[in-house]
């Protein structure tokens, strides 16, 4: 018989490849938006062991964040500039970004109580800002451009 209360709670390893630090992330998110930061989340998810469950989350939260920022352009596009428009766009992915963390938080803490190396996310963090940013910012553009 299968009992609950004999197996493991915590596993021995997060993934194969080492993660990268959640606190990183919130520099992709500000710098490159939502996509870039829900790409990076939903990667990072994954070396760190978390449940597929908990890893769909992110995704819905990473695609709630980019049609609120969406609809956020189209409403504010008569009404205000783009320069506050762009801190608009910044504060709904750092926002996306803390709701990822705190799906994170706990496999992140178990990897580093059992001492893990934390990956560089320069490389992985430039290429979602370029390759994620500036198509969101088109999106963007295209949404403002057409309301």
């Amino acid at each position: 018989m299968s009992d609950d209360l004999l197996r493991p709670t915590i596993r021995t390893s997060a993934g194969t490849q080492r993660p990268w630090r959640v606190a990183s992330q919130a520099y992709v998110a500000f710098f490159g938006g939502v996509l870039a930061v829900t790409l990076i989340g939903y990667l990072n998810s994954r070396r760190l062991g978390v449940p597929a469950r908990d890893r769909r989350w992110l995704l819905v939260i990473g695609g709630a964040a980019l049609a609120a920022e969406l609809v956020l352009a189209s409403v504010l596009a008569d009404l205000i500039t783009s320069s506050p428009l762009r801190i608009v766009i910044r504060v709904v992915a750092l926002l996306a970004y803390f709701a990822m963390a705190r799906l994170q938080h706990t496999p992140e803490r178990v990897f580093q109580l059992r001492g893990g190396e934390h990956a560089k996310l320069w490389g992985p963090g430039l290429a979602a800002v370029f390759g994620c940013g500036i198509p969101e910012l088109v999106l963007v553009a295209i949404v403002v451009v057409a309301s």
